[in-house]
C-alpha cells in the first residue's frame, strides 16, 4: 500500500513539475511576443514620423496635396498612437491637419459608439482617449458621462482626454467635476496647468464656487499659469484672502505674492494675524516676494511666532536679506528670553544659512574694537541658541593660530561650548 501511495505522489509531483515548466514556457513566449509587438509598433510609428518629416520638408502646399494620400496609408489608431508618443515630435499645426483628415464622419461615429457602448472596458478607454484627439461633435457629452463614471479608470482617462482638448469648455467641465470630487483636485490642477491662458475666464468664474476645493485649486492654477491679470481679477483674489476657509485664504496669499497692486501689501499684512499658521506662513512669503528686504520691518516680529513653520519663513526672509536683517537680529537677540530657545535658534539659523557666521568670525579677528564688539554680541547670541555644530564647521576654515584666538573669545562667552569645539576641531 505504501508503495502505491509513493508512486501516486511521484506522479503528482511529475504532473506539477510539467505544469510549472509549461507555464514558464508560456510566460516566456508571451513576453517575447509582447516585446516583438512593441518593436513592430515602434518601427511603424517611426515610419509614420519619417513620412511626416518628408512631407513637411517639401513645404505647405505639397503637405496639403499629399495629406489625403497620407491618411489612406494609415489608420486613425496609428495617428492616435503617434499623438500619444512623447518621443515622436509633430508640430501642432501638422497634428491639427492630420486630426482634421482623420475625423471623418465614419471614423468619428465608430469611436463615439465604442466610447458609449464598448465591447469591453479597455476598448471603451481607448475610445475615450481617442476623443481627446479628434474633432468629435459629441465628445464633450461622452467625456462628461465618462468622467462621472463610478469606474475610477474610466473617470481618470476621461479627465486626461479633456486635458488634451484644452479649451474653455473642457476646463469648465473639470472644475465643475472638482466640486463633487475633491479627491481629484491635484490631478485636475495638474491638467489645468497645461491649458492656454484663455482659460483664465473659467478659473476666475470658479472663484465664486460654493465648493471650497474648487476655489482652492482654481487659485493654485491661477498662481501657476502666470498670465496677465486685470485689476478686477486681483480684487477677486484679495476678496478670497478673507474667505471662511483657511486653505483658500492661504492659497490667495500665495497667489498675491506674484502680483503687484497697491492694495496687496495691506491685505497680506492683515493675514499676518490669521489664527491659522499656514495662512501666516504664506503671507510672510508673499510679502517677501513683493517687497524684498522692505518686508523685514513687517515680518521680523513673527520670528517669535509659536509655529516653527512661520519662524522658518521669517528666518528665510532674514537669510535672503542678511545685511538688512542684522539690526533686527541684534534687537531680537537682545530682547528674547533665554528660555525662548526656538527664537534664538531661528536667528542663528538665518546667520548660518546666509553664510554670515564666517563674517562674524572674521570680524572677531579684524583688530577693530567696534567691529569686534558687534561681532562678539552676535556670537553670544549664536552660542545661546546652542549652535554648536555651525560654529565647529565654521572654525574648520581657519588656521590653527586663528582657531585658538577664536576659541579664546568663545571660551570667555561659554566654557562648555569652547571645550566641546576644541575637542573636535583642534
Amino acid at each position: 500500500m505504501f508503495t502505491h501511495l509513493a508512486d501516486l505522489f511521484i506522479k503528482i509531483d511529475i504532473i506539477l513539475l510539467a505544469a510549472a515548466l509549461a507555464l514558464s514556457v508560456i510566460i516566456i513566449l508571451y513576453a517575447m511576443a509582447r516585446e516583438t509587438r512593441l518593436k513592430q509598433r515602434r518601427r511603424h510609428l517611426q515610419a509614420i514620423q519619417q513620412h511626416l518629416l518628408e512631407m513637411t520638408r517639401s513645404g505647405p502646399e505639397p503637405v496639403k496635396e499629399n495629406m489625403a494620400l497620407f491618411v489612406n496609408d494609415y489608420t486613425p489608431q496609428d495617428f492616435i498612437n503617434l499623438a500619444r508618443d512623447k518621443e515622436l515630435e509633430v508640430t501642432p499645426e501638422l497634428a491639427q491637419k492630420i486630426r482634421d483628415h482623420f475625423s471623418s464622419d465614419t471614423d468619428t461615429e465608430q469611436i463615439e459608439a465604442a466610447a458609449r457602448k464598448p465591447a469591453n472596458k479597455w476598448q471603451g478607454i481607448e475610445a475615450i482617449i481617442s476623443l481627446g484627439y479628434i474633432n468629435s461633435p459629441n465628445a464633450m457629452e461622452i467625456l462628461v458621462n465618462s468622467l462621472y463614471s463610478k469606474d475610477e479608470d474610466i473617470s481618470y482617462y476621461a479627465l486626461r482626454s479633456l486635458e488634451q482638448i484644452k479649451n474653455n469648455t473642457s476646463a469648465r467641465i473639470l472644475l465643475d467635476f472638482l466640486g463633487a470630487h475633491a479627491g481629484s483636485g491635484y490631478n485636475i490642477a495638474l491638467a489645468l496647468e497645461t491649458f492656454p491662458p484663455e482659460v483664465a475666464e473659467e478659473l476666475f468664474r470658479s472663484l465664486d464656487s460654493q465648493y471650497q476645493p474648487v476655489r482652492f485649486w482654481a487659485l493654485k492654477v491661477i498662481n501657476k499659469l502666470k498670465f496677465m491679470i486685470t485689476s478686477n481679477q486681483i480684487a477677486e483674489i484679495i476678496r478670497l484672502s478673507q474667505d471662511d476657509n483657511a486653505d483658500v485664504r492661504a492659497a490667495a496669499c500665495e497667489c498675491l505674492g506674484g502680483l503687484y497692486a497697491p492694495a496687496i501689501k495691506d491685505t497680506l499684512i492683515d493675514r499676518l494675524d490669521d489664527k491659522f499658521w499656514f495662512v501666516r506662513m504664506h503671507a510672510v512669503r508673499a510679502l517677501e516676494n513683493i517687497l524684498g528686504p522692505l518686508s523685514l520691518p513687517i515680518v521680523a516680529k513673527l520670528i517669535k511666532d509659536p509655529s516653527w513653520k512661520v519662524k522658518e519663513a521669517v528666518k528665510n526672509v532674514m537669510a535672503h536679506n542678511i545685511k538688512e536683517s542684522l539690526p533686527f537680529i541684534e534687537d531680537i537677540l537682545a530682547r528674547v528670553s533665554r528660555s525662548d530657545e526656538p527664537t534664538s535658534r531661528a536667528c542663528a539659523d538665518a546667520l548660518i544659512d546666509s553664510g554670515y557666521i564666517l563674517t562674524i568670525l572674521n570680524n572677531l579677528l579684524s583688530g577693530q574694537k567696534q567691529v569686534e564688539e558687534k561681532a562678539r554680541y552676535l556670537l553670544a547670541g549664536l552660542i545661546r541658541s546652542k549652535v554648536y555644530f555651525g560654529l565647529k564647521k565654521a572654525l574648520e576654515n581657519y588656521e590653527l593660530g586663528e582657531q585658538n584666538k577664536l576659541l579664546q573669545v568663545i571660551n570667555a562667552l561659554d566654557r562648555d561650548t569652547a571645550r566641546r569645539i576644541a575637542g573636535e576641531v583642534i
